[in-house]
C-alpha cells in the first residue's frame, strides 16, 4: 500500500459516516392523510341472525352502525356507533344484549340522535391536522373524520353537539385529537399513555 495514512483516513471517515447514519431514527414521513367517512357495519352481522330483535332494531334505527359483537356462553351483545345523517357522534354509543340464560334483554344508551345539525366546517381538515400535530405527536400517518362531539351539561341535563374533526393515528385509536370544526379550538386529546395503578 503506497499511502497508509490516506487509507486510514478514508476508513475512519467511512466508519464515521456509517455510524452517524446508523444512529439516525427513520421517522415515517407522511403526506398522505386518510379521510374516514364510511357508515358500513364494522362487524360481520351473521351472528345476529340468532337474535331477530337485534336485526329489527338495526332496520328500525338506521342511525346505528354495529361496531362490535360479543357471542359467548352468557350472552349475545352488539355495540353500535350512532350517526346523525352521515356524521358519526364521537363517544356516543348504543348497546343491546340478550342473556342466553333467561333471554333478558338489556339496552344501554340513548338511541336518539340530534336533528338539524349544521354540517359545514369552517376549519379545513388540513388546518385541523396541523393543529392536532401541534398538540400531540403521531407515530405514523393520520386518519381524520368529521363528526359530532357531544358536550353534556350536568346542570341543565342537556347534551349539545359541536361539529368537530377527529384526528387519529392511522395504526390505532390513540393518540387522537378532536378539533372544533367551526372555531379550530381544541376540544379533547388523548396521547394513549396510561398511568400504571
Amino acid at each position: 500500500m503506497k499511502n497508509p495514512k490516506f487509507f486510514l483516513k478514508l476508513v475512519s471517515v467511512l466508519i464515521l459516516f456509517l455510524t452517524i447514519n446508523a444512529c439516525k431514527k427513520d421517522k415515517e414521513v407522511c403526506t398522505n392523510f386518510n379521510e374516514i367517512n364510511d357508515r358500513q357495519h364494522i362487524s360481520d352481522l351473521t351472528t345476529l341472525n340468532k337474535v331477530p330483535k337485534f336485526l329489527d332494531t338495526l332496520a328500525q334505527y338506521p342511525q346505528l352502525r354495529v361496531s362490535s359483537i360479543v357471542d359467548d356462553e352468557n350472552m349475545i351483545k352488539m355495540d353500535c356507533d350512532k350517526f346523525a345523517g352521515n356524521l358519526i357522534i364521537f363517544f356516543d354509543t348504543y348497546e343491546l344484549s340478550i342473556s342466553k340464560k333467561d333471554n333478558y334483554v338489556y339496552a344501554g344508551g340513548d338511541i336518539k340522535v340530534p336533528q338539524n345539525i349544521d354540517n359545514i366546517p369552517l376549519i379545513s381538515s388540513e388546518d385541523a391536522i396541523i393543529k392536532a400535530k401541534s398538540e400531540l405527536t403521531f407515530p405514523s400517518c393520520v386518519n381524520y373524520r368529521l363528526g359530532l362531539f357531544p358536550k353534556y351539561n350536568e346542570i341543565t341535563d342537556i347534551t349539545t353537539y359541536t361539529l368537530a374533526w377527529k384526528i387519529t393515528d392511522s395504526k390505532g385509536r390513540v393518540p387522537f385529537v378532536i378539533i372544533d370544526a367551526k372555531t379550530g379550538l381544541l376540544l379533547m386529546k388523548d396521547d394513549g399513555v396510561r398511568d400504571a395503578q
